[in-house]
């Protein structure tokens, strides 16, 4: 299959089973520890991304989360959650941010194996898992960690761009049951393609997702305005226009949605960009 923005598409209805390797489900290697009381917080601890190997200098592929956070004070959150788990565990407590919240955790393992130390150190924190006091919503699990980023310019990177919104017009993510583990990689391919045919292209990695922009839009495409009791929302014709030219794809493949009108007769859209305020986007993940 040729990336989909080099001009070949294969058109499909992405299936349950697919859309179950899009999330944590598929990441999740062991049973989590029980959620913790709560506890009070405040500032502490100072944040690090965390080394891309263990102690033995191999490259990290598994840690454990010990908690996410995705409320408004989620850094406050996790940092207080990063002193802590430092105090009960150790220094290997690191903050991972993503596009929907911060991710605490602890430690770095090559290998996830019985008797392994990534096994050992998962049954330490779940005896001490309580002392934490993390939340009453929390748990923690063993977790595999993404394919470090390919090569690729800064500028290409969506948070790099200064551009106010963009339009979200694709995601990749692995689907371990077909064998397909490149996700990082098509996006880069992707964006470049999309670069050589002279538009304003960007990617953004996140965890378990890469997504796919173009345009670099100011904030003034979007205009409202209040006519009466009602707040009229005008869309340049630049984003008109983009949003025509691009269909929503996942992993290369175009993407229809299934809905049904009055009459209950099925119908198949194709599903539509997402416009993005990018600024929004970096608070999410603490840029």
């Amino acid at each position: 299959m040729r990336n989909c923005y080099g001009g070949k598409f294969r058109i499909r209805v992405i299936s349950k089973r697919v859309l179950a390797g899009l999330g944590i489900i598929a990441l999740l290697i062991t049973a989590g520890c029980g959620g913790a009381g709560g506890g009070s917080y405040e500032r502490g601890g100072t944040d690090y991304s965390g080394a891309s190997g263990d102690s033995s200098g191999k490259p990290a592929r598994f840690t454990i989360s010990l908690a996410t956070y995705t409320q408004i004070d989620k850094l406050e959150m996790a940092k207080w959650a990063q002193g802590r788990a430092r105090q009960v565990l150790g220094n290997d407590v690191w903050l991972e941010y993503e596009r929907d919240g911060i991710s605490v955790n602890y430690g770095h393992f090559d290998k996830n194996t019985p008797g392994s130390k990534a096994q050992r150190e998962f049954e330490r924190v779940k005896q001490r898992y309580r002392q934490l006091e993390l939340g009453p919503y929390q748990f923690c699990y063993l977790k595999q960690l993404p394919e470090p980023d390919p090569p690729a310019p800064a500028e290409w990177n969506i948070l790099e761009s200064g551009c106010y919104y963009s339009l979200e017009i694709g995601v990749y993510y692995n689907v371990p049951d077909e064998q397909y583990m490149t996700r990082k990689k098509d996006a880069v391919q992707a964006v470049k393609n999309l670069r050589d045919e002279g538009e304003k292209a960007y990617f953004f990695h996140d965890r378990a997702k890469s997504f796919i922009y173009v345009g670099c839009l100011p904030q003034s495409v979007i205009q409202r305005s209040q006519q009466g009791q009602e707040i009229r929302t005008l869309v340049s014709p630049i984003v008109q226009l983009l949003m025509k030219k691009y269909q929503y794809h996942e992993n290369g493949q175009k993407i229809y949605d299934i809905r049904y009108d009055k009459n209950n007769n099925r119908l198949r859209l194709a599903r539509q960009p997402v416009l993005i305020q990018v600024n929004k986007l970096a608070e999410a993940v603490g840029y």
